[in-house]
């Protein structure tokens, strides 16, 4: 009985003189981004000092995000699908081009409705690897194909007559993609656009 006693007297010895530890309750953020919970932090957090190393010139509105392919950056901006190949960048320019027509010499206008108005993307491009297909919709309701190495590009007319939204979702089954694309109600502003 007495062994016990010691071997007790040994643990609590040995905890008492442990070092605490290293975080303690009030190190940790919480809900809001701060112990206050006023979703500011006002010491310095780690985070690296963000700054531009280099930008392109204006491309249009977007509502898009950008997608990076072999190292390209592919960006639907405007009327056109815009690319950038990161080793032609030299700091702090950049000049991007838009995919152009091989056959006619021409900027393919993407974003250019069969009214004739520009409307600007809401859907950012999809990439099938398997493919080396980029995917995107359009706000007049068509769906796109451009082939990133062989240059070619073709249309799904959809009957939708409502923009697409969103990235497609890409499924790549029995050596064919397989495209899921969302579509939103016009509003009334783009139904007097399309009618016109």
């Amino acid at each position: 009985m007495k062994w016990r006693r010691c071997v007790a007297a040994v643990v609590v010895a040995l905890l008492t003189l442990m070092p605490g530890p290293r975080a303690l309750a009030w190190d940790w953020i919480t809900k809001g981004g701060s112990p206050q919970r006023m979703s500011a932090v006002s010491a310095p957090s780690g985070l690296i000092e963000l700054s531009v190393y280099w930008q392109t010139e204006a491309l249009g509105e977007s509502a898009a995000q950008p997608v990076v392919v072999d190292g390209v950056i592919y960006h639907l901006a405007g009327a056109y699908l815009w690319q950038l190949n990161l080793k032609e960048v030299h700091p702090p320019e950049a000049s991007s081009r838009a995919v152009t027509d091989t056959a006619k010499g021409n900027p393919v206008e993407f974003n250019r409705a069969p009214s004739g108005h520009v409307i600007p993307p809401q859907s950012s491009p999809t990439y099938s690897p398997e493919t080396r297909i980029l995917y995107f919709g359009t706000g007049y309701g068509w769906v796109w194909a451009y082939h990133t190495v062989e240059g070619w590009f073709q249309p799904a007319k959809l009957e939708l007559g409502c923009p697409i939204v969103g990235s497609p979702l890409v499924i790549h089954d029995r050596g064919r993609d397989i495209v899921v694309v969302a579509d939103r109600p016009n509003y009334p502003k783009e139904r007097d656009q399309q009618d016109a």
